[in-house]
Order: structure tokens, then sequence, then C-alpha cells
């Protein structure tokens, strides 16, 4: 039924657990350092809270008031809808989405493995999902709207058909296999995107802030190409495809690789190539 610890404490130890399935008003002065909280029944709203342990469970949508934050994990089970609309969630622990996460201009960030083997990631808005460990799998993801984040270290960038994609914060980030942007692609300051010899195609704008290496990979940038204070590094016969406007190629690799102008009218930008081809 209903829930209300308005001026309680709940405390808890590892194995504790608080089950709510009715409308949850208040949980007092919660225990974040211990225990799990799981909201399972149908259409609730998720209190903005510090817990340890969330989890979202069966059918419904489950909506969070405000600024969530996981100190251990967050399990959204198969079935079920953990919407942040324009709300931020922070989980220091693993994240595993089993069932539906969605966001309109709401910010996810997961400072932990992130998992969604089985689920789906959805934006109508300009949301953002930050992952800065392990990705294993980003689920059916929404390619209409918002933004990826990889910001850790050293990372993997899945093989995936994203919307927005920023890679960011130092350490090299590599791309497994095919990538495309439907939106744009960005590479932050100190950060670097390698795609060794793999593909990624970008529709909108790429900006290149950091470094963007390759060794016989493909990067087509359909969209505006600037790499204004960035390197566009190449280590084999790596590609440049640009079909649009080029403001900047930073630092380009004279020793192998290849810039090729593929669009209508262009201008070629004024630089030092190792191969161009128009």
């Amino acid at each position: 039924g209903t829930f209300d610890a308005t001026g309680a404490t709940i405390e808890m130890n590892s194995g504790s657990r608080l089950e709510l399935a009715g409308t949850v008003s208040n949980l007092g002065t919660l225990d974040a350092a211990e225990g799990t909280v799981e909201y399972d029944g149908g259409t609730q709203d998720v209190l903005a809270d510090a817990y340890y342990n969330l989890e979202i469970d069966e059918s419904g949508v489950k909506t969070s008031l405000g600024t969530v934050s996981a100190a251990g994990t967050l399990t959204v089970g198969s079935g079920a809808t953990y919407a942040i609309a324009a709300t931020t969630t922070t989980v220091t622990g693993n994240s595993d989405i089993n069932g539906a996460f969605t966001a309109s201009t709401g910010e996810y960030d997961a400072d932990g493995a992130f998992d969604a083997t089985g689920g789906s990631i959805t934006f109508s808005g300009a949301g953002e999902l930050r992952v800065s460990g392990a990705v294993t799998s980003l689920g059916t993801l929404g390619t209409s709207a918002g933004s990826i984040e990889y910001d850790g270290g050293t990372q993997n960038v899945l093989a995936d058909a994203y919307y927005n994609l920023e890679i960011a914060e130092s350490g090299v980030k590599t791309a497994q296999g095919t990538v495309t942007a439907a939106g744009t692609l960005t590479v932050g300051s100190g950060a670097t995107y390698a795609i060794a010899a793999t593909s990624t195609t970008v529709t909108g704008s790429t900006d290149i802030n950091g470094t963007l290496t390759a060794s016989t990979g493909t990067f087509d940038a359909n969209g505006a190409f600037d790499a204004n204070g960035g390197n566009v590094t190449f280590s084999g016969d790596g590609r440049l495809q640009c079909s649009n406007t080029v403001t900047n190629l930073g630092t380009l690799s004279t020793d192998n690789g290849t810039v090729e102008y593929d669009g209508g009218t262009q201008t070629i930008f004024t630089d030092t190539y190792n191969n161009l081809e128009i």
C-alpha cells in the first residue's frame, strides 16, 4: 500500500530490502550505505533520494521526481520502465537495464559497468547517457535523439548506431566495429577516439578537439568537419572522407593515410597531406 516515512529513519544492512508497490510519500532519512529499495508497483513516482541499491521492477512506468543517486547498483527489471524525464540519475556501481530506460532532457551517469542486454534506451530530447566503465551492451538504442558519452579512461566504444556520440576525458576509446552517428560526433580535448581498422560514419557535424586515430579504418564525415586544436593521426592506410565543409584538419599526419574530398562543391583546406583524393 502507500508508504510514508516522514520524520523517520530507515536503517538497513547488506541483505535488507524495502519493496514498495504503492504511492511513496517520503523515505525519511534513508540508509545510503547498505540495502535495496525496490519500486515494484505499476505506474509509480521514484522519489528523489540517495539510495544504495535501487531496483525498478514489474510492468508500468516508474518516473524519477528529481536527483537520484545509487551508491551501489541500479537494476531495471524485464518489462519495467525507468523514466528519468528531465532529471539526473547517478550510479556509482553497476547498471543493469533489462527493461526500458527513457529520458527527455535528463542525464544518466553510469560510473560503473553498464549492461542493457535485452533492454532498450530511448531519448525523446537532448538527454544524455554517460558511461565511465565497461559497456557490455546498449540494448536497443534509439537513434532519433539523445547522446551517448564515453567518459572513462581506456574504454571500448561499442559497434552500434548512435544519434549523438561523444568521446570525453583522457584515455583511448577504441571502436569495436562499425559505428554510425545519425546526429553529431564530438571528441573532447585530451580524449582519443581510435577507430583502428573499423569504420565510423557521421551524418551530422564532426568536432575533433582531441585526437582521432586510425590504422586502416575509415572515418566518413558527411556533415561539416572541424579538427581545430585537435589531431588526425594515421598509422596505416586509413581514410578520412569529407563530404561537406572542412573548417580545419588540426594536426594532420603526413606520413600515412588519405584525406578524400567526396562532396559536391567544396573548398580544399590548405594543408600538407600524405595522400589527397578528390
